[in-house]
């Protein structure tokens, strides 16, 4: 959804490569790509990006101000 509301807005990230050594349980790769080019996501720590995993309402509320950060640009 963030990766679509970027793309609306005519903010497109680079597919990138990812260093996460989970990237293969990764169903929506391009969009992660994206958003890390942009530094939207970051992972989990120790080079994870726990894609199976939740997301608290803390780290949802870092992606909405870095992709309103990253929109602004």
């Amino acid at each position: 959804m963030i990766d679509n509301a970027l793309q609306y807005n005519g903010v497109t990230g680079e597919l990138v490569a990812l260093p996460f050594r989970d990237k293969h349980l990764i169903t929506y790769k391009q969009p992660v790509q994206r958003l890390y080019s942009l530094k939207v996501v970051t992972g989990v720590g120790n080079n994870e990006f726990n894609p199976k995993g939740t997301a608290t309402r803390g780290e949802a509320a870092a992606f909405l101000v870095k992709m309103l950060d990253a929109s602004q640009k």
